[in-house]
C-alpha cells in the first residue's frame, strides 16, 4: 500500500489522515477485514427486509412519518425520495476539502458494517473520492441533530448520478463528470439513503479539519507571542517551569515550555531590565493559551471519537444479528466541543491584538509611535491593529454557542436539534480571521526587531524574522501593509511558519503534553 493511502476500518481514522484525504489529495483504500463486516450488515437488514418487518427509516416513513408501513418492494424508492426532498440546502457551495473530510468520514462508518448498506456503496463512495468527484454541497439548511440531512443528500444523489459536482476543480453536470472520470453510478437500496444521510458527518467534517487548524494555530500563537515577548524584552522569570509545573494545568506546562525554546540563546530578554513583571497578556500568556491548549486537545478527543462511532440509526448489531433504533444520528456531543473550540480559537486572536497594542504604543514601548521612523508624519503599524481588532470583534460574534439553541422541526418528533453545523461553519470563519490577526502580530513584531538590532532574538524567532523578512520588508516610510499581511497569513495558513522554526529549532513545538 501506498504511504499516500489512507486505509479505513470504522475504528481507527484520525484528525490527520482526514486532513491527509481532504487537503492533500491521498488515496483512500478498505481494510480487508472491513469487507466481511459490511457484508454481514447487509445480511442483517436484507433478512428483515424480505419478512416485511417494520423498521424505522427502512420500511417506515421517516420523523413524523414514522408510524406509515413502507413495503419491501417501495423500500429503495423510499430512500430515493429522502434524498430528493431531502436536498434543500442553501448557500454557497462547501470546499472540496470539506466534502471530501466529509465523503471520507462517512465511508469508514459504512466499513463498519453497523450501516447495513451493501459493499457497492462503500467501493462507490471511495472510487468518488479516489477520482476526485466530489458532490456540490451546499453550505446551508442542517440542523444537525437528524443527521446532516440536506448536506449529506448531495453525496446520495451524486451516487446515482444526479445533482452537479466537482471534477477536478471543475462544476459540472454529475452525468457529465462520471463520463470524463470513466464512473458508473450505482443504485440505492433499502436503508442505503440513510446510511449515507443519518448522522452529523458534515459537521464532523468541518470540525475534523478546524481541529487540525487549531492545532496549527496554537504553535502559531506561541510563535507569535514569543515574537512579542523578544520585541518588547518580556520579563523571563514568568516563564519558569516551576510556575507552570506548579498550576497542574498540561496546557500551561506545554505553552511555557514552547516560550522558552523559541526565546532559547536570546540576545535580548537575557540580560539587565529593570521591569519587576509585565501586563497580564505577557505575564499570564502561559496559563490564558493553555487555556485554549487544553479547549483543542477535548474537541479533537471527542472529535475522533465521532469519526469513528456508529452515527448512525438504525443500526446493525453484528454480533446479535439484530436491528436496534435509536439516535446516534444526533449532534450534540460534539456541538458543545465545536462551541469550545470556537472560544478556544477567538482567545489565541483576542490575546495577540492586546500583545500589539505593547508594541506600538509609546505609553507601554521603548519604541517610536506605531514603530515608524517619523511618527505623527507617518502612521506605520497604526491600522493594523485596527485590522486586528475589527476581526476580534467579529470573531466574538461569531462565538455565540449555537448547540444552546433548539427549533423544533418535522412535525414536533425531532423536538431538540443540536445547530452544531451552524457552530462548525462559524468556527471555519474563527480561523480564517485569527490566522490574520497572528499573522499581524508576527508581521508587527518584526517591525520591532528592527530597532533591537544589533541584538538578535533566539532562535526560534531568529528563524521567524529571517523568513518574514525574505517576503516582507522592513517598512521604512508608510507604504500599503495588505500584502505584508497576505503574505504571512499565507506562511501560517500551508505550514511554513511552523516548518521552519521547528527546522531551526531541531524539535517539535509541544502540541499538548
Amino acid at each position: 500500500m501506498s504511504n499516500n493511502t489512507v486505509t479505513i476500518n470504522g475504528k481507527n481514522l484520525t484528525i490527520e489522515q482526514i486532513k491527509s484525504v481532504a487537503r492533500d489529495n491521498f488515496l483512500v483504500a478498505v481494510d480487508e477485514s472491513a469487507w466481511g463486516k459490511v457484508k454481514k450488515g447487509r445480511e442483517i437488514l436484507e433478512t428483515r427486509v424480505n419478512q416485511e418487518e417494520k423498521i424505522y427509516g427502512v420500511t417506515t416513513g421517516f420523523g413524523a412519518n414514522s408510524q406509515k408501513f413502507i413495503s419491501s418492494q417501495a423500500a429503495a424508492q423510499l430512500q430515493i425520495n429522502l434524498a430528493r426532498s431531502h436536498a434543500a440546502g442553501v448557500g454557497n457551495y462547501a470546499s472540496e476539502e470539506v466534502v471530501r473530510a466529509t465523503m471520507l468520514i462517512r465511508a469508514n462508518l459504512i466499513s463498519s458494517g453497523v450501516t447495513g448498506a451493501r459493499p457497492v456503496i462503500l467501493e462507490k463512495l471511495v472510487e468518488l473520492i479516489n477520482k476526485n468527484i466530489i458532490p456540490a454541497i451546499p453550505e446551508l439548511g442542517s440542523v444537525g441533530s437528524s443527521g446532516d440531512l440536506a448536506p449529506l443528500s448531495y453525496i446520495v444523489l451524486v451516487l446515482m448520478g444526479d445533482w452537479k459536482c466537482f471534477y477536478n476543480g471543475e462544476l459540472l453536470a454529475t452525468k457529465e463528470a462520471f463520463q470524463k472520470a470513466n464512473f458508473v453510478p450505482t443504485d440505492i437500496q433499502a436503508k442505503e439513503g440513510l446510511a449515507i444521510m443519518n448522522g452529523a458527518t458534515f459537521m464532523a467534517g468541518i470540525g475534523a479539519l478546524a481541529v487540525y487548524d487549531a492545532q496549527e494555530l496554537l504553535k502559531v500563537s506561541d510563535i507569535a507571542l514569543s515574537s512579542t515577548f523578544e520585541a518588547i524584552r518580556g520579563v523571563t522569570k514568568a516563564l519558569d517551569e516551576r510556575i507552570a509545573t506548579a498550576s497542574g494545568f498540561a496546557g500551561q506546562i506545554a505553552t511555557a515550555a514552547n516560550i522558552r525554546t523559541l526565546i532559547a540563546g536570546s540576545e535580548i530578554v537575557y540580560g539587565p531590565n529593570e521591569r519587576i513583571q509585565d501586563a497580564y497578556s505577557i505575564r499570564c500568556s502561559p496559563r490564558i493559551l493553555g487555556a485554549s491548549r487544553q479547549a483543542v486537545a477535548f474537541a479533537r478527543r471527542e472529535l475522533e471519537t465521532e469519526i469513528n462511532g456508529a452515527a448512525d440509526n438504525p443500526l446493525m448489531i453484528l454480533e446479535d444479528n439484530d436491528i436496534v433504533a435509536g439516535g446516534n444520528f444526533h449532534g450534540q456531543p460534539i456541538a458543545l466541543p465545536i462551541d469550545y473550540l470556537k472560544l478556544a480559537v477567538s482567545e489565541l486572536g483576542n490575546s495577540s491584538e492586546i500583545r500589539v497594542e505593547r508594541m506600538i504604543n509609546p505609553a507601554y514601548s521603548e519604541f517610536p509611535a506605531f514603530l515608524v521612523k517619523n511618527p505623527g508624519l507617518e502612521s506605520g503599524f497604526m491600522v493594523v491593529q485596527y485590522t486586528q481588532a475589527g476581526l476580534v470583534n467579529m470573531n466574538k460574534s461569531l462565538c455565540w454557542p449555537n448547540s444552546c439553541d433548539s427549533i423544533s422541526v418535522c412535525g414536533g418528533q425531532e423536538d431538540h436539534v443540536s445547530m452544531g453545523t451552524n457552530g462548525a461553519l462559524n468556527l471555519q470563519k474563527i480561523i480564517y480571521n485569527t490566522q490574520f490577526i497572528l499573522a499581524g502580530e508576527i508581521f508587527t513584531a518584526c517591525q520591532a526587531l528592527d530597532f533591537r538590532k544589533p541584538k538578535n532574538p533566539g532562535v526560534g524567532i531568529k528563524a521567524v524574522y529571517d523568513l518574514v523578512r525574505t517576503k516582507v520588508p522592513f517598512v521604512e516610510s508608510d507604504s500599503i501593509m495588505t500584502d505584508g499581511l497576505n503574505i504571512i497569513r499565507d506562511l501560517i495558513k500551508d505550514g511554513t511558519l511552523v516548518e521552519v522554526v521547528e527546522k531551526a529549532l531541531k524539535e517539535k513545538l509541544r502540541l499538548f503534553e
